[in-house]
């Protein structure tokens, strides 16, 4: 079950997660635990007149989790968590950036906008090792530091 409304449920939830846990949030992987979202059930059930599945439930086929990585970064990891996921991406962003500006390299420049694409499509993914979004973001950020460091003599 993939929809709109679907989705909105459950970010809705790992915000309330979140909330609750600000710090260091519930651990990673946790907002799929029913331990950790069955608190908020049953005001997602009056807020959201949604299916019986579109739900988590404790069922092992139901454990949906939040499907948005900033938000299940928030619910999981807290706000130190959130702020190493986006520093990854910050850092990725100025390095790129820097070398676009200081060298002019179209590279780079393809580099800090895969980075933007990325921060907008972990919008839509969850948490999960060894998906093609993963490698994409890995070899966008390797890309992004190459470029100012293979050069660095020409920034300096």
């Amino acid at each position: 079950m993939q929809t709109y409304a679907h989705r909105t449920l459950l970010a809705w939830i790992g915000w309330q997660i979140w909330k609750d846990h600000p710090l260091l949030g519930v651990g990673w992987g946790g907002s799929a635990e029913p331990a950790n979202f069955g608190p908020y059930l049953p005001a997602a059930h009056l807020r959201f007149h949604e299916a019986p599945q579109a739900f988590p439930s404790a069922a092992p086929d139901r454990r949906y989790g939040v499907q948005n990585s900033w938000i299940q970064a928030l619910a999981d990891l807290g706000v130190v968590g959130l702020g190493l996921w986006a520093g990854v991406f910050a850092v990725a962003a100025w390095l790129a950036g820097r070398a676009a500006i200081a060298l002019g390299s179209t590279q780079a420049l393809y580099a800090l906008l895969a980075v933007g694409v990325l921060a907008g499509l972990w919008a839509g993914q969850s948490f999960v090792a060894g998906i093609p979004l993963d490698a994409f973001t890995w070899l966008a950020f390797g890309l992004a530091a190459t470029r100012l460091s293979t050069n660095r003599h020409a920034v300096a």
